[in-house]
């Protein structure tokens, strides 16, 4: 039993429409996590915040005072519960710079990705970063959203202590909807 070629003709061409349609799917779908900032967790359910902040400094500087942030340059000292942060990627100018905080008494760790890009105008620039939980967690009482913010929250308008610049910066919220920024300053550390 052979089909007529017409037949024939038909089903290949859809075959090959169907491939088609598979081969953008997946291209799409790889594109998508190309372009997500978060970091992984091996918790299936676990809280994140991911955001956008836009500042007028340029990234050279925003990234200098968060990478002085994260080295505990001038004993700057994390005031969300003087958690500690390091460096995980192997260069400090990769992007996304990939940054690990630890609790304060050390029991949990969460990873945070920060992609720098800088502004058309070249007077600013927009950061795009994610603070991934590693554990199990629905609720994290804003500890992702400080894990971010505390690495550039400035000292003039939010009381937090700076290494070397007092950024100015707009936030912007893609997925975090634990945000009470008066969690940010659990300890008052030194100027």
């Amino acid at each position: 039993n052979q089909l007529p070629t017409t037949a024939r003709n038909m089903i290949t061409m859809r075959l090959i429409e169907m491939a088609l349609l598979l081969s953008a799917v997946v291209s799409v779908q790889a594109a998508a996590s190309k372009r997500s900032v978060c970091p992984s967790s091996p918790a299936s359910v676990h809280a994140k915040c991911r955001m956008t902040i836009v500042f007028e400094q340029s990234c050279d500087i925003v990234r200098d005072e968060m990478v002085s942030r994260v080295n505990g340059k001038n004993n700057w000292i994390d005031p969300h519960n003087q958690g500690i942060y390091s460096l995980a990627s192997k260069s400090k100018s990769s992007n996304p710079l990939e940054v690990h905080r630890s609790t304060g008494n050390q029991q949990y760790t969460d990873k945070i990705n920060i992609q720098y890009e800088k502004q058309q105008d070249n007077k600013g620039c927009k950061v795009t970063a994610c603070s991934t939980s590693q554990v199990t967690s629905v609720f994290d009482f804003s500890t992702n959203y400080c894990n971010i913010r505390n690495l550039y929250c400035n000292s003039s308008d939010d009381g937090c202590p700076i290494v070397k610049t007092d950024l100015t910066y707009t936030e912007q919220y893609n997925d975090c909807w634990q945000r009470k920024v008066q969690s940010c300053i659990a300890t008052k550390s030194k100027f």
